[in-house]
């Protein structure tokens, strides 16, 4: 838990974030999701391979 922990705090220093770990096809759901979302409004959302 704690590798995990630290692993996260990493990824923030690194800009990754959670959506960047998830495969292709769940990606595409949660960005599918976040395009719906009201605050979105029309925003590019780009997802980053981890540089891990």
């Amino acid at each position: 838990m704690l590798a995990r922990c630290v692993q996260h705090e990493t990824d923030h220093l690194d800009g990754v974030l959670f959506i960047d770990r998830q495969d292709p096809d769940r990606q595409q759901r949660i960005i599918s999701t976040l395009r719906a979302a009201a605050w979105a409004d029309g925003q590019e959302i780009v997802v980053k391979a981890s540089p891990h």
